[in-house]
């Protein structure tokens, strides 16, 4: 459970911005589909499922219901019903865990754009 919630400060010079998955940029969401990733033999549909998945490390069960699930907004939906057992130091490691999670979604589909 969280202990404490913590606010940073993302200059927007410095931040990659966008609001839609069709707009420019869109593919880093994690909303954005037809980009898979494989962790650990898994297939895992978008980075949404294993970002959320990675907020459950001592429930299975939790992770592999999100792990199983295609479309990311019902992931991120599914996710708060659990959010009781989100890990103690979500709020330090979360910004590291997208960025592992989106890393993987770009070395693993190199031109995800397929338009």
């Amino acid at each position: 459970m969280y202990s404490h919630f913590s606010t940073h400060i993302y200059p927007r010079e410095k931040s990659i911005t966008f609001n839609k998955v069709k707009e420019p940029l869109g593919e880093l969401s994690n909303m954005y589909s037809g980009t898979p990733i494989y962790v650990n033999g898994i297939c895992i549909a978008t980075t949404e499922a294993l970002y959320q998945a990675s907020r459950f490390p001592e429930y299975p069960s939790i992770q592999e219901e999100l792990l199983s699930t295609s479309n990311p907004m019902a992931v991120k939906l599914k996710s708060r019903q659990y959010i009781k057992y989100t890990r103690y130091d979500w709020d330090i490691k979360k910004v590291e865990i997208m960025s592992w999670c989106v890393q993987l979604k770009l070395f693993q589909n190199a031109n995800p754009r397929k338009e």
